[in-house]
């Protein structure tokens, strides 16, 4: 494992001087950048169609938002997008590295008692939640300044892209996340495709931050927001 982890921060480190100038001159070409790190990655409990406990992974994310443009631009709190986030993996540290497997974010089940408030309950919408709970709620948003930046934290729980190990003995014994990727990017996409009521949404979320700032949307009215390459974290 030490062998593992030695091998991959030398290829960060050497792979990654390389990709900095180029992604800063990239980068200054387009109206919004997100960037991360990896602040920690713990085994967590969630709840399953079967009424019973399963593990998965709560990866937290240091997430930075850099507005290259001359006027502000709103964007969705990561937070609030749990039934929109997903996680991807790469092989490697390029940001060519072709994705190997992506992870959909287990959203929160607010009628849930468990601490863990997350569900594969059948039946259960989280984007109708999302639409009757939120709609255009201002508290939902945040307003990047021109040439600004917004930094928060968010974390996703997913099923897949670790592998849960087992550590210590008797009452010492401790679940740990193993990243089974060396890096990753995490997309937050509420698609104004195939849902009518998810295009009016962002339709009317755009006509009302209109005059404070220009909502985060691509030319299909989505909102799809992917962040650079970010190094996973590394098991101690």
């Amino acid at each position: 494992m030490r062998q593992n982890t030695t091998h991959w921060l030398i290829a960060a480190l050497v792979i990654g001087l390389s990709v900095v100038a180029s992604r800063s001159q990239e980068s200054s070409s387009r109206d919004l950048v997100l960037t991360g790190s990896v602040v920690g990655v713990k085994v967590v409990s969630v709840f399953s169609t079967l009424q019973k406990d399963e593990d998965a992974f709560e990866v937290e994310l240091y997430l930075q938002f850099k507005n290259n443009n001359d006027g502000p631009i709103v964007i969705f709190k990561p937070e609030q997008l749990d039934a929109f986030t997903s996680i991807y993996f790469q092989t490697g540290f390029s940001p060519s590295s072709p994705v190997s497997a992506s992870s959909k974010a287990i959203p929160k089940y607010p009628h849930s008692s468990k601490r863990y408030a997350r569900h594969f309950v059948k039946g259960y919408d989280p984007v109708e939640v999302f639409i009757r709970r939120y709609g255009s709620n201002p508290s939902l948003f945040v307003i990047i300044p021109p040439r600004g930046y917004f930094e928060c934290n968010d974390k996703v729980v997913i099923s897949d892209g670790y592998e849960m190990e087992t550590r210590g003995e008797g009452k010492t014994k401790v679940k740990v996340a193993i990243p089974e990727y060396p890096a990753l990017r995490v997309q937050y996409l509420i698609s104004s495709s195939g849902r009518k009521d998810l295009a009016n949404l962002l339709l009317s979320a755009k006509e009302s931050w209109a005059e404070t700032g220009t909502l985060y949307l691509d030319s299909s009215g989505s909102y799809n927001l992917t962040s650079e390459m970010i190094l996973n974290k590394l098991t101690e």
